[in-house]
């Protein structure tokens, strides 16, 4: 059975991949402007255009081209798309990782202390912050962060990058305020979803029972009412990790970070169509893959779920 669901589950990614980078393919085209007038500039003159193949023609030579698993080269500097996008990975997963580890840490122990502690006024205070957060814009708490800690107090960087190679001080310095800009909603989304989903399982009525006999609230929650939810938690890591991609894109362009944001940013700009479709293909597989692992580990973790 399980067998047969991870086939179906891949078979479903691979005509989503299809379709999807179709859609991404065609609205790439049919943009005013191409990649050899936006380089000329607006003073300079466009160089001869030569005979350019229908869209058809092209599409296929695309088709073609991805069956092979190429995805072709830049039209802005001619280089290959995997080397375009590879050379700046390394910046968009310094900002994802740490902030993947420290959002699941901080919402852990938020939401264990809102469940135990419910009711409460300072889990109350803390609720309405949680969720004071969780509906900021994510560019306006990047600048108001920046405001505060970076022209105010000048306790950190402005903007800019610098490698780990050149200066590992001022790399983690730099990465400071992107990640926190990162790790402040996430943090409140997930806490919020934990909570909920401690807060459903601790009303079933096996644990209520448990707590009437003499079992502490954070015993309860500790050991019985995790493992029930660990399906719920794998789905919620899926959608935190997706929304991430779509968060590093937009603080890249806040703090001027050259990762793969500033990289599908200044394709689309410059209509340099192979490294846009690359990057949608990009996160589609990402996203496809870490939905079918949650699926698979809640199939696993829930036993009704493989009878």
């Amino acid at each position: 059975m399980q067998a047969a669901y991870i086939l179906k589950r891949l078979a479903y990614l691979l005509v989503t991949l299809l379709l999807t980078g179709s859609l991404v393919f065609l609205a790439l085209r049919i943009l005013p402007g191409d990649a050899e007038t936006l380089r000329a500039g607006l003073d300079g003159n466009p160089p001869p255009r030569t005979a350019t193949p229908s869209i058809g023609h092209q599409y296929l030579d695309w088709l073609s081209r991805l069956s092979r698993g190429d995805l072709g080269r830049s039209l802005r500097d001619d280089q290959s798309v995997l080397n375009v996008l590879g050379g700046r990975v390394g910046v968009t997963l310094s900002l994802a990782l740490p902030t993947v580890l420290l959002s699941w840490f901080l919402a852990g122990v938020l939401a264990m202390n809102l469940v135990q502690h419910e009711g409460k006024r300072w889990a109350n205070l803390l609720t309405g912050t949680l969720q004071t957060l969780l509906s900021a814009p994510l560019f306006w708490l990047a600048l108001l962060l920046t405001l505060a800690l970076a022209v105010e107090l000048k306790w950190l960087p402005l903007l800019g990058y610098v490698s780990p190679q050149e200066n590992l001080g001022d790399w983690l310095k730099h990465l400071i305020l992107p990640v926190v800009s990162l790790t402040l909603p996430g943090t409140a989304f997930l806490a919020l979803s934990i909570r909920n989903l401690l807060r459903q399982e601790a009303g079933q009525d096996y644990l209520r029972t448990a707590l009437s006999k003499g079992i502490s609230r954070q015993q309860l929650l500790r050991r019985h009412a995790l493992k029930p939810v660990m399906a719920g938690l794998l789905s919620l890591l899926a959608l935190h990790l997706g929304g991430l991609l779509t968060g590093t894109v937009l603080i890249e362009q806040v703090f001027t970070l050259p990762g793969l944001g500033s990289a599908l940013v200044g394709a689309v700009a410059a209509r340099d169509y192979p490294v846009v479709e690359a990057f949608a293909l990009l996160s589609l597989v990402i996203y496809g893959l870490l939905n079918l692992i949650a699926d698979l580990g809640a199939l696993y973790l829930d036993p009704r779920g493989r009878q």
